[in-house]
């Protein structure tokens, strides 16, 4: 199984090298700003119109990846690892992979306890917990989408209550509570990752340096999966003890740094939760927000353009807002 996705997903990113639409021409014309005649704009997204592209286009603020990034910049990646953030977003991970990895090994004795030894039942068992995180994902991030709460909160509450389901399976009260809080925790660690990569991915700069950013805390932030196994070896068989009295101290590891996370990117943040709910607000007017954060203080595109009508231009350089009703020009 593991082989046919790896050759599936070769065989999906081969493709996307050649499907997804390319940048290779200007549309000089729109005059909307002299900076935006100079962006590119993708010529083989078929389903939208030359305005459409330019009115995507002004949305991106200054600190976004764009296609006229073509080359490769060292400098980017050195900027990378000089921001403080990537070390505390790749601690996040790190300590979050290590504290939480033993649960999907620990699932199956507590299954293995309750009776239920054949195949068929076990997997039976292990149903409770896909469902529950996909309801978690679904339900917490449409929650997180309305931008009412810090997006930092929902990740750092996984965290606090995965520690709370330690405090049982360290306690081991008994095997029916013991199987119910691992379901729980396990399908909070499983959509933990979910609601992380949007805060991560807000704080990103420039094209090879977002990638570069992503990478670096997706793979070395992944330490747990060799580290988390040995934390559960079988000499604390059967109760593990110890090996969630180890869990429970990485996960509270894990807790203090993504406070000292949010610390670090509060302004980013509360100025993207500012604009996620000016765009709600806006869209029920049947309008759009040009304006985006632009978190390295340099200024880009919406700096300059700060609201646009699709058929008539610029709407005036005291607006924020585009409209857009019904999807259609006006």
């Amino acid at each position: 199984m593991f082989i046919v996705e790896g050759i599936a997903t070769v065989v999906i990113g081969i493709a996307i090298w050649f499907l997804l639409p390319d940048c290779k021409f200007r549309i000089p014309q729109l005059g909307i700003v002299s900076r935006l005649t100079k962006l590119l704009v993708p010529p083989q997204a078929k389903w939208l119109t030359d305005d459409e592209k330019a009115f995507i286009q002004a949305r991106l603020p200054g600190n976004a990846p764009q296609s006229k990034e073509a080359n490769f910049r060292w400098r980017e990646i050195l900027d990378v690892l000089k921001d403080v953030k990537t070390w505390l977003f790749t601690l996040c991970w790190a300590f979050f992979t290590v504290g939480s990895s033993g649960l999907q090994f620990y699932l199956p004795t507590v299954i293995a306890d309750l009776g239920f030894t054949t195949v068929a039942r076990s997997q039976l068992l292990n149903i409770p917990t896909a469902v529950l995180t996909i309801g978690f994902i679904a339900a917490f991030g449409l929650w997180a989408d309305t931008a009412r709460l810090p997006r930092p909160l929902f990740p750092l509450s996984f965290l606090i209550v995965i520690m709370a389901c330690y405090s049982v399976l360290f306690t081991f009260p008994s095997t029916g509570a013991v199987y119910a809080t691992s379901i729980l925790a396990t399908a909070l660690a499983s959509s933990w990752y979910p609601m992380m990569w949007p805060w991560r991915v807000q704080t990103t700069s420039k094209a090879t340096g977002s990638a570069f950013a992503i990478g670096f805390v997706n793979s070395y932030g992944q330490i747990g999966g060799a580290l988390g196994p040995q934390i559960f070896r079988q000499k604390y068989a059967p109760r593990y003890r110890t090996s969630f009295g180890t869990a429970m101290a990485i996960i509270g590891l894990a807790i203090i740094t993504n406070l000292t996370t949010w610390w670090v990117t509060n302004d980013v943040e509360v100025e993207t939760r500012r604009l996620k709910r000016a765009r709600i607000e806006a869209a029920k007017r049947g309008e759009v927000v040009l304006d985006d954060v632009d978190f390295d203080g340099k200024q880009g595109s919406n700096a300059m353009v700060r609201g646009y009508d699709l058929e008539g231009g610029p709407s005036g350089s005291g607006s924020e807002i585009a409209s857009m009703k019904g999807g259609s020009r006006e």
